[in-house]
């Protein structure tokens, strides 16, 4: 599991803790120390008499930042609890709190009885901070002399923030606007107007360019909508666009379905422009739950997580091997150079971000694709590798 740090806010009465730490008394406070974190302990002494003790009421106050598993140890047995999270296991007498995953980000109230005590404890789990100033600045080095011939938008899905260069400048996205084609297909799947195993023959009037795969498939051929999809996607065949361009309707209805249905602006195959803004509203349209049906989504993610290998030399190559990338690749020759792209949801346990990249003016597409590689290496560094690190 990949290990996520988790902040503990806890008021707690009549409290005896452990935490894999020791504790020095002050007359009035206790500290200790777990990694980088504090614990607070104040004392709020009640009615005092000769002939007994004081009784004292406990308020602890605890912030975590942790990436590893750790127990509290309460004191006496545990009798009853309410509200307990998944990512806690109750023993006899303490909570085991396991390293919990971006989606158990949140905050939750916890009632626990023991045979001594009552616990009302607070548990905000949050991701570790990153530093996005940083990252700006260190993706600043890497584009320095190519300002004016990219754009990029680094979206953190579970920190809901966004860096961005160029947002909206308009470039030549090449077959990232194959995208739009496959989730209006699958609308209509999920409206019932199409079905993935429905075939469709190929058309000599409908093939595009000899250097298609499936230019080469025999007129008449029948080939089901699925296929038609990961022919799109993964061999980004242009043959395959043109059939599915037909199968919506037409060019013109296309164009009109984008407009009015993605909500996206103008981003079409002719002319091929459009901004990482638009790419970002379009990877927002596959991630979120309004717009696909969850099989529909899980089968697009699926399809653009298995590129063919060609394709892996941009953000594939900047992330660690056996990350998720669902991506779409994008060239296109212009007057003055090479426009290379890539677009892409990388997923981790973590956090999922979004990395857009887009490019012009490139001498060769290695050019390009460095460029892409070294902003997704640094963008998963800072915000993914380096805050458990720092943790």
């Amino acid at each position: 599991m990949t290990r996520k740090n988790v902040r503990f806010i806890l008021i707690i009465t009549g409290l005896t803790l452990f935490a894999f730490s020791s504790i020095s008394i002050g007359s009035y406070l206790i500290y200790a120390g777990l990694g980088d974190t504090q614990t607070t302990t104040s004392f709020n002494p009640t009615s005092q008499s000769s002939s007994a003790p004081s009784k004292e009421t406990k308020t602890v106050s605890l912030q975590a930042i942790i990436s590893k598993p750790f127990r509290y140890e309460l004191d006496g047995e545990i009798q009853t609890t309410e509200g307990v999270p998944d990512f806690i296991d109750i023993n006899t007498s303490s909570l085991y709190i396991h390293p919990t995953v971006g989606s158990d980000t949140g905050t939750y109230s916890v009632s626990i009885q023991t045979d001594n005590s009552s616990y009302d404890i607070t548990i905000e789990s949050v991701l570790p901070s990153a530093d996005f100033a940083e990252l700006e600045f260190q993706l600043q080095q890497i584009i320095a002399g190519n300002e004016q011939d990219i754009a990029y938008l680094i979206n953190d899905t579970n920190r809901k923030q966004i860096v961005s260069w160029n947002e909206d400048e308009v470039l030549l996205p090449g077959s990232i606007t194959k995208l739009p084609y496959a989730l209006l297909i699958l609308k209509d799947v999920d409206n019932g107007a199409l079905n993935l195993d429905q075939t469709f023959p190929i058309r000599s009037e409908y093939k595009a360019y000899d250097s298609d795969l499936m230019f080469y498939f025999e007129n008449g051929r029948e080939v089901t909508l699925r296929e038609y999809l990961e022919y799109l996607i993964q061999e980004s065949d242009n043959t395959a666009m043109t059939h599915l361009e037909a199968i919506l309707g037409g060019y013109q209805t296309f164009k009109d379905r984008v407009i009015n249905e993605l909500q996206i602006g103008e981003f079409f195959r002719l002319p091929n422009t459009g901004s990482v803004t638009q790419v970002f509203q379009i990877l927002d349209l596959l991630y979120g739950d309004d717009f696909l049906s969850a099989p529909s989504r899980d089968l697009l993610i699926d399809i653009m997580s298995n590129n063919a290998e060609r394709f892996s030399n941009r953000i594939e190559a900047g992330v660690p091997d056996q990350t998720q990338v669902a991506h779409k690749i994008g060239n296109l020759v212009s007057d003055n150079g090479l426009a290379v792209s890539d677009a892409a949801i990388v997923f981790s346990e973590y956090t999922d971000l979004y990395i857009i990249v887009m490019t012009k003016d490139m001498v060769n597409e290695e050019e390009g694709a460095e460029l892409i590689r070294q902003i997704t290496s640094q963008s998963y560094r800072s915000l993914i590798t380096e805050p458990l690190l720092i943790s």
